[in-house]
């Protein structure tokens, strides 16, 4: 009576279904595992690295523009100046253009976008958008540190502190300091506070 064994193809498949299963299993563990810091970061008022990127980007803008319009200290954010930057490769171009920063339903889920009008073609003016943070439901930028933010920048009747004072001039400048507000989609999160400081 000959036993039934093994064969060498079927060792080889049962291995390699093993290690893809392994691999599977790593990478649900270190996602939940990155998913788990990024909220424990947002509680402490760190940012992640996808709002670093947003804060590098924002600064940027606003080293080379300046805020428009009577400013009310909440979004969208509307930035004009020599910013502008190509849109493939995120590198600067000096090129003048109209910067809007807002929030935008996609997909059944809420995105603060970038929106980017070249002002150098006046027939043929193109408008690209940026996806930058998921999850946001509200963002709010106003000129200097506040020592006591906004605790929720899409309330209703929320009077921002420069309520009642219009500007001397119809633009603000992008010096010194900004206080950033982002409100998260999820209510559980807390509002995430920053102060942008321009170089």
């Amino acid at each position: 009576m000959r036993l039934r064994a093994f064969t060498l193809i079927e060792l080889l498949a049962a291995t390699a279904l093993a290690g893809v299963l392994m691999v599977g299993v790593l990478g649900v563990i270190t996602s939940l595992g990155r998913t788990k810091q990024q909220m424990r970061l947002l509680e402490d008022g760190a940012p992640t690295p996808h709002i670093e990127r947003f804060l590098d980007l924002l600064r940027l803008d606003l080293t080379h523009g300046e805020l428009t319009g009577h400013f009310r200290g909440q979004g969208p954010i509307e930035i004009a100046g020599h910013g502008g930057l190509d849109p493939r490769a995120l590198t600067i171009t000096h090129r003048p253009a109209s910067i809007v920063y807002g929030v935008r339903e996609l997909g059944g889920a809420l995105w603060l976008v970038r929106e980017q009008t070249l002002l150098d073609e006046p027939t043929n003016r193109r408008t690209t958008t940026a996806l930058v943070l998921r999850g946001v439901s509200a963002v709010a930028l106003t000129p200097g540190d506040l020592a006591e933010p906004l605790s929720n920048p899409s309330a209703q009747g929320a009077a921002p502190p420069n309520a009642g004072h219009p500007s001397p001039s119809s633009s603000l400048q992008s010096e010194g300091a900004y206080t950033l507000i982002l409100t998260w989609s999820d209510t559980s999160s807390p509002p995430f506070h920053h102060v942008i400081h321009l170089d």
